[in-house]
């Protein structure tokens, strides 16, 4: 889950080697940028109806938090530090 963020902050900035991320915006709004092969697009998350896949060679950043955001991030699988890339394709 994320909340509470500080106005200007910027969350994510990686992407993963084989897992897949779901992100819903139970409450509140906020920006998520997806990064592949140099081709940038931006979605924003505004209703609890709206999810967001995240393909696992997808480098994406969550920004643009409105105060009363919270996002819930579901994985396809459990936390794996070894999984995260710091380098977009």
């Amino acid at each position: 889950m994320i909340y509470g963020v500080p106005e200007g902050e910027v969350r994510a900035g990686h992407r993963h080697k084989r897992i897949i991320q779901a992100c819903i915006c139970l409450n509140g709004s906020c920006r998520i940028d997806v990064e592949l092969y140099g081709k940038r697009t931006t979605y924003r998350l505004e209703r609890p109806n709206q999810l967001l896949i995240l393909d696992p060679q997808d480098w994406h950043t969550l920004s643009e938090f409105s105060k009363n955001a919270y996002v819930v991030v579901m994985s396809s699988d459990f936390y794996d530090k070894d999984d995260y890339v710091s380098t977009p394709l």
